[in-house]
């Protein structure tokens, strides 16, 4: 199957580049994902409307949902939440359940629009958990901590605080101050694997974790497992609002979701 890379082809930040791309291809319907600060599937969206080409957005969660239709990216989500405006619709939206449906219907979008599908990739988690080796052995408590990159898509301007209330540091320090704690109560040493999110910086993270120092606690940075082979390993998964949660549920793990704030 002959591919091309569109970000490769045309300039993805510029609306008319992607009009004249579309218009040079001809596809015959467009399927994308959804973003909250990327712009090219939406300039996707609006070009294929013009271009009266079918356009289909598949969501694979249930987390800012309306936003990815605005003209807002994720920084300015209090300004998308005091005027919900989508200028930018696909065709289709295929969202996973009703649960999802009913979220974008409240945001204003037209239920004409939305598709419930179904989310194929929640079918294939547990048989793939299943087969996967764990990547840490049983000798701590293994705790996994996902991180999401707030701090970075709110750009340092503080709506990270003003907004949300929390961002990924402090809840981490959070997190570590009550396991320091439960440390000295139990007879196993712990170690906290750190999973970034693939958009974070590392060097960041190893900033914030070199300074920590407790003889029961040790801390792992780890973006090179599979995160199956880590899920195997966990003993509880911790974050704040991570799809990586929902798969953790999924295979049977216990989950805490931290958002003090």
């Amino acid at each position: 199957i002959p591919v091309k890379d569109i970000a490769r082809e045309c300039d993805c930040g510029n609306y008319r580049k992607v009009m004249d791309f579309l218009g040079k291809t001809s596809p015959d319907f467009i399927v994308t994902g959804t973003s909250l600060d990327d712009f090219t599937e939406r300039y996707l969206w609006k070009a294929s409307e013009e271009l009266h080409i079918k356009s289909f957005a598949i969501l694979d969660q249930w987390m800012n949902l309306g936003i990815r239709f605005s003209e807002y990216t994720y920084a300015q989500a209090g300004v998308y939440e005091r005027q919900r405006k989508h200028c930018y619709l696909p065709y289709r939206i295929c969202v996973m359940d009703r649960l999802a449906e009913e979220i974008l219907i409240k945001e204003g979008i037209e239920k004409t629009r939305i598709a419930v599908t179904g989310q194929p990739h929640f079918d294939t988690v547990f048989e793939t958990y299943q087969k996967a080796e764990a990547s840490y052995p049983g000798d701590c408590l293994n705790i996994v901590f996902v991180s999401e990159p707030i701090l970075q898509d709110y750009d340092g301007n503080d709506m990270e605080n003003s907004y949300w209330g929390y961002n990924e540091k402090s809840i981490f320090f959070h997190l570590y101050d009550c396991l320091k704690t439960m440390a000295v109560h139990t007879s196993k040493n712990i170690r906290i694997i750190l999973r970034p999110h693939p958009r974070e910086n590392v060097e960041a993270w190893f900033e914030v974790t070199n300074p920590l120092e407790n003889e029961n606690i040790r801390i792992i940075i780890d973006r090179g497992n599979d995160s199956f082979s880590v899920l195997k390993s966990a003993d509880i998964v911790c974050g704040m609002s991570s799809m990586f949660l929902l798969e953790a549920v999924i295979c049977g793990k216990p989950i805490l979701s931290i958002e003090i704030g």
